[in-house]
This record gives structure tokens, sequence and C-alpha cells, in this order.
């Protein structure tokens, strides 16, 4: 699932997923947030606005992964693998600096095939003065 800045959503940007990225189920870049699914099927994932850095329930969540993302627009695109360009989603969203937690639910509730689950996903975003570096703060695979 990607969610990026609409200034940039029509550019192609090439990812060389590396270990890290691999390991932290996700691509960040300035623009760009890439949050990796598990199954490779459609699942929901959920945008959440802030107007301030909300309390986290860590505990609720599996996997949760902290950075930052910059907006020069005032929409952000949503879109999955093999959204079509007329079903990519636009989120108003103010430019400027934001916070982001990346969080996955319920991995453990994947089948053995990666067919079925009750997997989900949700992206938790917030006005910041300063850009984030990435960071995680709950890992549920082993790296």
């Amino acid at each position: 699932m990607t969610f990026q800045d609409a200034a940039v959503a029509h550019m192609v940007e090439e990812i060389e997923w590396n270990e890290e990225q691999l390991d932290t189920l996700n691509y960040t870049s300035e623009h760009t947030l890439v949050l990796t699914t598990v199954r490779d099927h459609t699942v929901p994932v959920s945008v959440l606005l802030y107007e301030e850095k909300p309390a986290l329930a860590l505990e609720q969540y599996d996997h949760v992964v902290e950075c930052g993302l910059t907006m020069h627009s005032n929409t952000a695109v949503l879109y999955g693998v093999i959204d079509a360009l007329a079903d990519r989603r636009r989120i108003p969203l103010a430019a400027g600096l934001y916070g982001v937690w990346l969080c996955y639910q319920n991995l453990n509730s994947i089948d053995e095939f990666g067919l079925e689950g009750e997997d989900c996903y949700t992206i938790l975003l917030w006005k910041e003065n300063t850009r984030l570096p990435k960071r995680i703060l709950k890992q549920a695979l082993p790296t």
C-alpha cells in the first residue's frame, strides 16, 4: 500500500528493497510511504489524521514503525499495487511535515498459505515541526 504526496504521485519511484526495509515491512522516502502487507490480497487499511501526536496503545499492535513524511501539495494519494490510476484515493492533507506510525495488527491470524487472515493496517499521521527519523517501536518479525 503506497501513501504519498500527490505532487510526486505521477513519478515512478524505483524501489530497490534492502534487508532493513524487508525486515521492517516498509519503505520510506521524503514524500512516499510504502506499507508492505503480509498477505498479497485486499486487506483493510485505515488512515487516521491527528492535530497533534496521539497516544499510542503499542500493546494493540504486532508491529509499529515511526517515520516522517513531507507534503508539498495539499493532497495525499493512497493506492495498492494493482490499483488503476482512477482508483487511487485522494485524501486532503495540508502541506508540511508529518510524523507517521505504520501499525500492523493481527499478523498471527494469517493461515499457513498466507491467503486467509484478519490482519489489518493503520497509518496514523500528525503535524510535526521536524522530520522524524525512521525507527522501529515494536518488531513483529525476526530480523
